[in-house]
Parts: C-alpha cells; structure tokens; sequence
C-alpha cells in the first residue's frame, strides 16, 4: 500500500510527483494508475480554495479512468489517447520545473548571491469551478460518484463487454443539453451503468466544465446537483 505524509502540495501534479519519487516509480501512465488508490486518500484531507480542490478533483477523475481502463481487453480511442497522455507530460514538466527550482534554492543557500533569480514552479490550471460552489459541495459530488463506483466493484474481476468512449461522452451530454439547457446531476446515472461508465461520465462533465461549455450549481445541501449549458 501506497502511503504519504500529511504535508501541504502545491497542486495536483506536486502531489502525484511525490507518490511515485516515494515509491520509486518512473512517471509512465502505468505508474500513475498504481497510485491512484494513494491518492484518493488525499482528497478528503486536501486544504485551500474550492479552485485548488476542484484540480485535485479533475486529475482524480483522470486517474480512475486510467485504472478502470486495465479492465479492458484494447485501449481507448484516439481522442482519450491524448486526453490522458497529457497528464504524462504534464507531470514530466512540472518536474523539470521543480529540479530547476530546487537546483537554484540550493544555490542561494550556499551564498552564491550572483543567481539571485529563481524559477518558480509551473502551476498548470486544469479549471476553476463556480463562483458560489464551496468545498464542502465538491467534495459531496466527488464521493457520490465513488460511491457509485464502489457499488459496482465485483466487476473489477472481469472485462467490460462495451467501451464508452469520452468523446463520444462529451457529445452526448451535448445533445442532451441541446433540448433542455438544465439536467441534474444524479439523473445522468443509472443503476445499469459499469464502473467506466460512471468514471467517463464525470470526466466527461469535468472537461466540459474545464471547456466553460458546462456549468452547475446546487440551490442548497440536501438538492441535487443542476448540470446547465454555458453556451
């Protein structure tokens, strides 16, 4: 078992990075499926701004699509391909940048005053949630689709027979959207859907949102969420 410290990250990536430095782990897209499990156990402790916990939400759901997809007998289509190849080169980058801003912090700890300018960290925004959405409510939709993935854990022992496609996903939540600008969240789900069908259904809302073409918004705690086209 995968475990970390009780330390602040400074973002998703940071947090990822850390995993797989502590368990000797190359950053491959296989590694970041090992780990998933680890990280998931961060999200109800992570501190700050809903913006900060809506990145940890996004890369959460990118990991559990990378898990669930060793259920299938192929890989996923091309567009998916590139969705989640990105999260490998992401996370090569911000180590370049963190090498090079730990490589000049240990300069200016020896005096070496002449390298007075550091590189900061490359914060990479994956998207911002709604204004008045607080943390509390990110974490209650976050945990009602593990739930759901959790429910349908027996079939981590088989292959899917379908593969639902996320881009097929975001075009569906498209058409749906077309004819009436509002659904609620818990309606997009049914008791029939397969544990990748719940991941790529979130993914699929959470990269919508990151596309400012989706939005929600909850009236109160006890409400469901409302799904509504931006545009």
């Amino acid at each position: 078992m995968f475990t970390v410290s009780d330390e602040k990250f400074d973002g998703p990536l940071d947090l990822l990075l850390k995993l797989i430095e502590e368990n000797k782990l190359d950053i491959t897209l296989i590694s970041l499926s090992k780990i998933t499990d680890s990280y998931l156990e961060r999200i109800n402790s992570i501190q700050g701004s809903p913006e900060d916990l809506a990145e940890f939400i996004y890369i959460a759901a990118k990991l559990l699509y990378l898990k669930s997809r060793e259920l299938l007998p192929s890989g996923g289509g091309q567009d998916e391909e590139e969705e989640i190849k990105e999260l490998e080169q992401d996370l090569i980058e911000y180590q370049k940048y963190k090498q090079a801003a730990d490589g000049l912090s240990k300069i200016l700890d020896e005096g070496k005053r002449a390298y007075s300018r550091q590189v900061k960290y490359k914060k990479t925004i994956f998207f911002a949630p709604p204004k008045d959405i607080d943390k509390d409510k990110l974490l209650l939709m976050f945990n009602d689709i593990l739930s759901k993935i959790n429910a349908n854990k027996l079939e981590e022992t088989t292959y899917e027979k379908t593969q639902i496609s996320l881009a097929e996903m975001k075009d569906n939540l498209r058409n749906i959207l077309k004819t009436n600008k509002k659904t609620s969240f818990r309606s997009l789900f049914s008791s029939k859907n397969t544990k990748i069908e719940v991941i790529v259904i979130f993914l699929a809302i959470l990269e919508l949102i990151k596309q400012r073409e989706l939005n929600f918004k909850q009236v109160n705690n006890f409400s469901d969420f409302a799904i509504y086209r931006v545009k």
